[in-house]
């Protein structure tokens, strides 16, 4: 019989942010452990985001697996 391993919820489901920055023009996926908005492009700082696009898509958690011959491994969820 498969033993299942204990499974320890480190962070609430959050949304993935996808920016296109207007200025820089780089592609980005945000994961960040808050609910706050996108205020700018963290590569650049670019706070002009009319001539950029923000997207929610997808979601990330951490969790942590309990398994005895690999440790504790942290894994993010997407």
């Amino acid at each position: 019989m498969i033993e299942k391993p204990k499974v320890t919820t480190l962070t609430e489901a959050k949304v993935i942010h996808k920016l296109h920055c207007g200025e820089c023009n780089w592609k980005q996926e945000i994961a960040a452990n808050t609910d706050a908005e996108i205020k700018c492009c963290p590569w650049c700082g670019w706070s002009d985001l009319d001539i950029s696009t923000v997207a929610n898509e997808g979601g990330f958690q951490e969790i942590e697996c309990e398994k005895r011959e690999y440790g504790h491994p942290t894994l993010i969820a997407q």
